[in-house]
């Protein structure tokens, strides 16, 4: 059990941010044909900020045709 009297709490908000964004992971692989994505009917795709808004870089790859 971590001591809550080591570090403040902006420090633990960060840390428990950290560890939410690796649990749920912070990139996303889908197929897009003719410009329609290929998702199944049980699939979405979810954007999260767990630590505040702040500027953001948003990287797309094209592979194939």
């Amino acid at each position: 059990m971590p001591d809550k009297t080591s570090s403040s709490g902006g420090e633990r908000s960060e840390r428990r941010n950290h560890h939410k964004r690796q649990i749920m992971g912070r990139e996303v692989v889908v197929a897009i044909t003719d410009g329609n994505l290929h998702l199944g009917p049980w699939e979405h795709i979810f954007y999260y900020e767990f630590d505040g808004r702040r500027k953001k870089r948003v990287l797309v790859k094209i592979i194939g045709e």
